[in-house]
């Protein structure tokens, strides 16, 4: 694996303007040729098993793995999830045997099976769309760790409520908005989280939801935070203000150089990388 926070020359561009035109006349065959290309990354990692018409079968360290298909959108989707994170393996550097995870952003539910497979006590996976939630449901149980997961139908973020669409097919790299339709659904502040959750000392926390990171981290204050020693973190618009934030609660924090997304779903260009941040002395004494 090649290492994530070792600085590039200059910044990465990503459009997805170009593939969103190609893909307007001849979408399908847009999806089956990314689907045929994932599926040589997989099998080049050893990792996927088989592609059936409603299911993927994947094995991750000997363990045996099925997740949903449904259409070919969503199955793109998938296998690009679980190429990052399992093949690629971006989050070998978080040590969660014995551990509670706070998963933000569990999407099809792909992070929170890999957490529990790798020894983490309890996950508590957030998920707000209900599309994804299902499906990450489906997914946990499919695979028979719904006694180490905990699915939560709820957003992430500043405190509120916000409205979703049921039937909103949410994609990747989705944000949470309000719709004029559909369902309220609480949004939780790392502090709300952790109080409602009973989140103990030394737990993980894992962030990957499309912008939320700026909420959950810049609000938070030392002790929330300190709740995890260790914090791996999708950043979607830059990584400075979330680096200085926190060292200034005392954690180690290594970052990616950028890459520039163009993001069609959020309508905003974002500034994309990894951070992780590891608070290294025993911290025991300040919290209890």
């Amino acid at each position: 694996m090649s290492n994530p926070f070792k600085t590039p020359q200059q910044t990465t561009y990503v459009s997805m303007a170009k593939a969103k035109a190609a893909s307007k006349f001849h979408q399908g065959e847009f999806y089956k040729l990314k689907i045929m290309q994932k599926v040589d990354e997989l099998n080049a990692a050893n990792v996927l098993t088989e592609v059936k018409r409603d299911q993927i079968s994947v094995n991750y360290k000997g363990a045996d793995l099925k997740f949903v298909r449904r259409d070919d959108r969503q199955t793109l989707h998938a296998l690009l999830m679980l190429s990052e994170n399992f093949a690629s393996d971006q989050y070998q550097m978080m040590d969660v045997k014995g551990k509670v995870l706070v998963d933000v952003g569990a999407f099809f539910g792909e992070t929170a099976i890999l957490f529990a497979l790798r020894g983490a006590s309890r996950v508590y996976a957030f998920e707000p769309y209900p599309y994804s939630f299902e499906i990450a449901k489906e997914n946990i149980e499919l695979n028979g760790l719904g006694n180490k997961i905990t699915l939560i139908n709820k957003g992430c973020g500043l405190p509120g409520r916000v409205r979703v669409d049921e039937k909103h097919k949410n994609r990747m790299y989705s944000n949470l908005k309000n719709f004029r339709v559909g369902r309220e659904i609480e949004v939780l502040s790392l502090k709300n989280i952790v109080e409602q959750y009973n989140i103990p000392i030394d737990s993980r926390l894992k962030l990957d939801c499309e912008g939320c990171e700026n909420s959950l981290i810049m609000n938070a204050n030392i002790n929330t935070a300190l709740r995890f020693k260790q914090i791996f973190m999708e950043y979607h618009y830059g990584y400075k203000h979330l680096s200085e934030k926190l060292m200034s609660m005392l954690f180690d924090v290594k970052y990616g150089a950028p890459t520039v997304f163009n993001n069609p779903a959020a309508r905003k260009i974002m500034n994309m990388g990894l951070i992780f941040a590891e608070f290294v002395p025993d911290y025991k004494d300040i919290l209890e």
